[in-house]
């Protein structure tokens, strides 16, 4: 009898010692995450307060079989409408990294060539004003390569120094359609100076963008939202994206953003086109940045690799560190944020909706609590 029960409890042991580590091991990373979305829950209803009225974050962790969307506050304040994670929001210009990509796509077709100068798809009569530095014209010297890397030395006409008066304007129409032409005649208009001549440093411009944004489309003979479209939205199965004021969106629209405490979402979304003018959700925003990442958006691996060489910001994608760790992405006018770090294979995608936030302290906490979570 003794002899018969030596082989069972032997079985045991043996699956114990094999499975019980594992199990326990389990039961920790179940812990672990629970608490790690816990936290990151609390995390962002503590943004809502004062002019904050809605926040969105996606933290997604495949290693770790970790994915964390959600959102808190309203959709528009005074309307009891809940705010869904899928709910939409303006990206602003973390459209750049879009618009930069079909740039690179174009490229590599061999439609366009980064030492392409403004005067291959401009009139003399733009290119002779559009950058007149210490008296003399450098508008000719302006290649596409500039245009991405902000260093042609062109104004901005929503830059530090002409932002009140860009948002005055803007306030005295709000829903004033904006042409990319105009946004570009804005700098002129406001007798903005060049910073310097091309190529000596960077210096962030909108206008270098919707200047892309035309090029694209003189290249392509299509309107730049059905480019964003066909060659990037539809390939990825990407549903909840729009360039705002040039498609026409669902019928709840955009969870309303705001500039301090006023009510921005009245303001035409095509103040930002090539430059920012993308309304998407954080679903979408971690689909692109993953599939640009990964390669998938190009022909050849050296085309992804050229477009990361610059280092800093890049060609319309910036590097950033993340404690030790390198993250490419791009933030956002609104607060907006979306960032791949692939030493970690983590993706963070999140807004706050205001202009004035503290978004990057945001940022940091969330990756603090990610990496001190999981990473321990």
């Amino acid at each position: 009898m003794k002899t018969n029960l030596v082989k069972p409890i032997l079985l045991t042991l043996l699956v114990l010692i094999v499975f019980y580590p594992l199990v326990c091991c389990s039961s920790e990373e179940a812990r672990q995450k629970a608490v790690l979305t816990e936290s990151l829950q609390e995390l962002l209803n503590s943004q809502i307060r004062g002019d904050i009225h809605s926040a969105f974050l996606l933290v997604d962790i495949p290693g770790k079989d970790f994915k964390f969307k959600s959102a808190s506050g309203e959709f528009a304040p005074g309307t009891n409408t809940p705010l869904d994670p899928d709910d939409m929001f303006r990206i602003a210009s973390v459209t750049k990294t879009f618009t930069a990509t079909i740039v690179f796509q174009l490229i590599e077709e061999g439609k366009l060539s980064l030492d392409d100068t403004l005067d291959k798809y401009f009139p003399s009569e733009l290119v002779d004003r559009i950058h007149v530095y210490e008296g003399e014209s450098y508008g000719y010297q302006i290649t596409i390569q500039h245009l991405l890397t902000h260093t042609s030395g062109l104004p901005d006409h929503a830059g530090p120094t002409s932002i009140e008066r860009f948002i005055e304007r803007i306030l005295g129409d709000p829903q004033h359609h904006w042409n990319p032409m105009e946004m570009v005649e804005l700098s002129l208009e406001f007798s903005l100076k060049p910073h310097c001549k091309p190529s000596e440093e960077f210096h962030y411009s909108d206008d270098g963008f919707i200047l892309l944004g035309l090029i694209i489309e003189k290249v392509t003979g299509n309107a730049l939202h059905e480019e964003y479209r066909s060659r990037i939205f539809e390939p990825l199965g990407m549903t909840q994206i729009f360039l705002e004021s040039y498609e026409e969106l669902p019928p709840k629209g955009i969870a309303h953003p705001f500039i301090k405490d006023y009510d921005a979402s009245e303001i035409s979304g095509s103040v930002d086109w090539a430059g920012g003018g993308l309304v998407s959700n954080t679903e979408n925003l971690d689909i692109f940045i993953n599939a640009l990442l990964d390669g998938k958006l190009f022909k050849n691996k050296e085309t992804l690799e050229m477009m990361l060489e610059e280092g800093g910001y890049g060609y319309g994608i910036e590097s950033r560190n993340f404690g030790d760790d390198l993250g490419y992405g791009h933030s956002g006018f609104w607060s907006t944020y979306m960032y791949k770090i692939p030493g970690k294979n983590i993706t963070i995608c999140a807004s706050l909706n205001q202009a004035y936030a503290d978004g990057r302290k945001f940022l940091k906490k969330v990756w603090d609590l990610v990496t001190e979570t999981l990473y321990q």
